[in-house]
């Protein structure tokens, strides 16, 4: 059984890990391995739904504006130079949190700094309809919002560095930035039918209902995910996913 509650149970673990690793890098087979393989298995996948959602929700929260500013445009008058101005303000704040994302990440853990960039960006969006009244304080607002999503990505890097195994970090990073393409998928569509409703007064709601999906997430992110296997509620420690690591047969070798 992996794991105990006293401190000699924890020193005949790590005795047991130690002999496990000298033995996985001879290539011998053990069953205690089994139980950390399954603990691990599960969490980090998990991880990469909850990180998947997260991308699609920065996906999701970057382009509907793309199409609710129609109906705003028709709204507020604005003028095809004003319109192609307040979409790319986004990407003006969007550029200068590249690299102090990934300095952020690596100091206060990936968890926090992505979880701020989307809840950040969904409170932005929520407020996108008020600050609609003025082009300056729209553009204020997405470049903000470009501010906001630019750590998500050094942010997510940062997390797969911890949790990804080598011989399994291409899958699940496709996994996690599918995410964002399903996001784009989506947002798109739904936008269109929630610009074109009544309700919460047409295009409003396409803020309104992406922001709060986001802080949703945010909430349930802030409570399951982790930076750091040593950091997840699971008590999974660093030295399980190492020994997996480790693993031959975690590496997926074939002989």
């Amino acid at each position: 059984v992996i794991g105990g509650v006293g401190d000699t149970d924890r020193e005949r673990i790590d005795s047991c890990i130690g002999d496990v690793m000298e033995a996985s890098q001879a290539n011998i087979n053990t069953p205690l391995l089994a139980p950390i393989k399954v603990r691990v298995g599960y969490y980090r996948y998990f991880f990469v739904f909850l990180a998947s959602l997260g991308f699609f929700n920065v996906y999701a929260l970057r382009v509907c504006l793309s199409v609710a500013i129609q109906p705003m445009q028709e709204e507020y008058g604005w003028s095809s130079e004003e319109e192609g101005y307040i979409l790319s303000s986004f990407f003006a704040g969007y550029i200068l949190t590249q690299v102090p994302g990934g300095w952020l990440a690596s100091k206060f853990g990936g968890k926090w700094v992505l979880g701020i960039s989307v809840v950040g960006t969904a409170v932005l969006t929520l407020v996108t309809p008020i600050s609609a009244k003025s082009i300056y304080s729209l553009m204020t607002v997405r470049i903000l919002e470009g501010v906001g999503e630019g750590m998500s990505f050094p942010a997510m890097h940062a997390l797969m560095a911890k949790w990804a195994p080598p011989a399994e970090r291409s899958r699940m990073g496709t996994l996690v930035y599918g995410g964002a393409y399903l996001g784009t998928i989506v947002a798109f569509p739904v936008s269109g039918l929630l610009a074109s409703s009544d309700f919460l007064g047409g295009w409003p709601s396409v803020f309104y209902v992406f922001g709060v999906v986001g802080c949703i997430w945010f909430i349930v992110w802030a409570m399951l995910a982790a930076s750091t296997p040593s950091e997840d509620r699971n008590e999974i420690t660093s030295s399980h996913l190492f020994l997996l690591q480790k693993d031959s047969s975690f590496h997926g070798r074939r002989s």
